[in-house]
């Protein structure tokens, strides 16, 4: 009995205790739920806010494959296409990325980047194989942020921050003029024609002209501004003269300037400046004559060719123009008679364009006393136009 008991008591006790060491078999789904949480924060770190855009039709859109760039740098992508409650454009969605969220402000500008002819260049082509996409400006800094947009139907004439000026042109008519038209300087493109306010049409136009830098910098007060649009074609003593200013201007329109030499060293002129814009070079190297002395005449016959703009001429050169050419009624000699109102130039005279005289009014009574005269005479063999 004693040997059995020894023999239990030699023989060794398990004993038990739980282990803190992870299993093996626990690392795989916590690796695997690291890996989604890392995903899902790089996904959620590298979105940006969700922007809407109108635009009047979403021709060539297509969610989950239109993208939205910036030079050539994917922002976004297009989620869906919506027509709008009231049925007049559709609401294009897009989720843009982290790094648009800066350049989401309200200056910022988007339109649809297809293939299409404007102003003058064709642009886009890259969109027949890839698709169309959404086109992105981004506004100078320091815009209010915004995620709601009115798309443009076309794309801006700058589609990129340039350097320059934005001066105003006051003209009477518009002509051929159109957005994207080109600005000379000396035969050169230094700017674009950015579109024309309309608020005082029924007086004149005002055309937004852009400069680039550094040709900004030659534009002064004392700079003259003229429609370079389409061919002049004078009758002059050594025959026809044409005059054109490049065929860029021809077929989409044009505005040239000059500045006289006097004023080339002067400060340059300030942004929106306002400056007239004249029909043509001619009346814009005039307008540097700043003495007008407005006179009257009357023919005894038909002043038919004459009307506003002739020419007056003294030896073959010009000296004034033709402001108003119309009927009325003299009273006193119970007739009616065809007053000729014109505008002389004495400062195109030289050694007359100092004041000699008091007044005008002597000045043209002296030159009266030797015999000055008003006569009418044909200025052009095509047309019939009368200048005296």
């Amino acid at each position: 009995m004693s040997d059995v008991l020894e023999q239990r008591a030699a023989v060794p006790r398990a004993t038990t205790r739980r282990s803190r060491r992870i299993s093996v078999i626990w690392i795989i789904p916590l690796v695997a739920v690291a890996i989604g949480g890392w995903l899902a924060w790089d996904t959620w770190s590298k979105e940006g806010p969700t922007i809407r855009i109108s635009f009047d039709s979403g021709e060539g859109l297509q969610p989950g494959q239109s993208q939205l760039k910036f030079r050539d740098i994917v922002f976004g992508t297009v989620k869906s296409l919506e027509l709008a409650p009231d049925h007049t454009h559709v609401v294009v969605t897009v989720a843009t990325t982290h790094e648009a969220k800066p350049l989401l402000t309200d200056q910022t500008v988007f339109w649809v980047v297809k293939p299409r002819l404007f102003a003058g260049n064709v642009s886009g082509l890259e969109t027949l194989l890839s698709g169309s996409y959404i086109g992105m400006m981004p506004g100078k800094a320091g815009g209010k942020v915004q995620h709601k947009f009115v798309g443009q139907e076309d794309p801006p004439i700058l589609q990129e921050n340039i350097p320059g000026h934005t001066f105003l042109l006051k003209a009477e008519r518009l002509g051929s003029i159109s957005v994207g038209s080109p600005v000379f300087f000396r035969d050169l493109s230094v700017g674009e024609v950015l579109g024309w306010d309309i608020a005082d049409m029924a007086e004149y136009v005002t055309i937004r002209a852009f400069v680039r830098a550094p040709y900004d910098s030659y534009v002064h007060d004392e700079t003259r501004f003229w429609n370079a649009s389409g061919v002049s074609v004078k009758l002059a003593g050594a025959g026809v003269e044409v005059q054109m200013e490049s065929l860029k201007a021809l077929l989409l329109g044009g505005i040239a300037f000059d500045t006289p030499e006097a004023e080339i060293h002067t400060a340059a002129t300030a942004e929106n400046h306002v400056f007239p814009l004249f029909r043509d070079r001619d009346r814009a190297e005039a307008a540097s004559y700043t003495r007008k002395i407005p006179l009257v005449s009357y023919f005894p016959g038909s002043v038919s060719g004459l009307a506003r703009g002739s020419e007056v001429t003294m030896h073959g050169l010009v000296i004034g123009r033709v402001t108003d050419v119309r009927l009325a009624y003299d009273a006193d000699k119970d007739i009616v008679v065809a007053p000729v109102r014109y505008e002389v130039e004495p400062q195109r005279i030289i050694g007359l364009g100092q004041r000699i005289y008091d007044t005008d009014e002597q000045a043209v009574e002296a030159v009266l006393k030797k015999g000055l005269r008003a006569s009418l005479q044909s200025g052009s063999l095509i047309t019939g136009q009368v200048g005296f």
